[in-house]
This record gives structure tokens, C-alpha cells and sequence, in this order.
């Protein structure tokens, strides 16, 4: 699943023509993700995936190569139960990562839409 991750992270930042862009991509268990859905999000659920865009002046403990994104969650067991692909669930993570969401339904199209050209772009 590693090389999946990576595989469709780069492919969609390379999409998006984000050049010299990174971010953490985690695989966690249902247990975490509702954990951490709970703690930061008030959601006591899990979710398919989290994205925590990076907070300006946030200490890191190393240097990221490039301009540092955030953190992206994703959750397995939660993409077998609802048939999600690894790529779709990488595309909504970066792209919340870049302040797209989907709490309105104008703003849920628009994300929507984008989701579909990057999966078209990067097959």
C-alpha cells in the first residue's frame, strides 16, 4: 500500500503542477482515525481520510524539502468497507490540504469536479 500512496501522491501534486511540494501521508487504523477525528475535527467517527493543512509558525522538528503541505491520514479498513480507491482518498487529502472542502454544496461540486480531473489526468 506504500508504494500506492506515494505513487498517487506524487502523481497528483504533478497533476495539480505543484512543484517542490510535500506532505506526510500516514496509514492508520479505525481506532486512530476516530481518535484523531474526535479530538480534532469533534467527530466521534472514523473517516476515510484526515488532512491537517500545515499551520504557519507550527515548530517541526526537521526541514521538509520544498514547501510543506501538512498531514494526511488514511484509513484502510474504511477504504475496502466503502469500495474508495487509494488515489481518490490521496487526490481529497492533498486538495484539502490546499483549502478545498466540501461543507457547502457549492464548495462539495467544485471540490468534486477537481477530484475528477486529476483521477482523469492521472488514469
Amino acid at each position: 500500500m506504500k508504494a500506492e500512496v506515494k505513487r498517487a501522491a506524487e502523481k497528483t501534486l504533478e497533476a495539480l503542477q505543484l512543484e517542490n511540494k510535500t506532505a506526510d501521508i500516514y496509514i492508520i487504523s479505525e481506532a486512530k482515525s476516530k481518535e484523531l477525528n474526535r479530538k480534532y475535527r469533534g467527530v466521534d467517527a472514523s473517516a476515510s481520510v484526515l488532512s491537517f493543512p500545515e499551520t504557519v509558525g507550527f515548530p517541526r522538528p526537521e526541514e521538509k524539502e520544498g514547501q510543506y503541505l501538512g498531514e494526511i491520514f488514511i484509513t484502510p479498513a474504511y477504504l475496502k468497507r466503502r469500495g474508495y480507491s487509494v488515489q481518490l482518498l490521496i487526490i481529497h487529502g492533498i486538495l484539502h490540504l490546499l483549502g478545498f472542502d466540501h461543507k457547502e454544496k457549492k464548495k462539495a461540486r467544485r471540490m468534486e469536479k477537481e477530484e475528477k480531473r486529476i483521477e482523469k489526468l492521472i488514469g
